[in-house]
């Protein structure tokens, strides 16, 4: 069984950044099912909105040093 660590590993040797996941317990709203906290985080995260703003940090932090 491959577990959390060694994925971790993986994908960091393949130059992602993993430090910072989501998880649906991040979703603070009891009411939703599993799959309703999955959709919440995959429509906050993906939206051009955030995308937006986080890629204008980075690029903006980038220049920096």
């Amino acid at each position: 069984m491959i577990t959390e660590k060694q994925i971790r590993k993986h994908l960091t040797e393949q130059g992602y950044f993993v430090k910072n996941l989501w998880h649906v317990n991040d979703v603070n709203n009891k009411n939703l099912s599993k799959e309703e906290k999955m959709k919440v985080l995959e429509d906050v995260l993906t939206s051009p909105y955030i995308q937006g703003i986080i890629n204008r940090q980075i690029e903006e932090y980038a220049e920096k040093i």
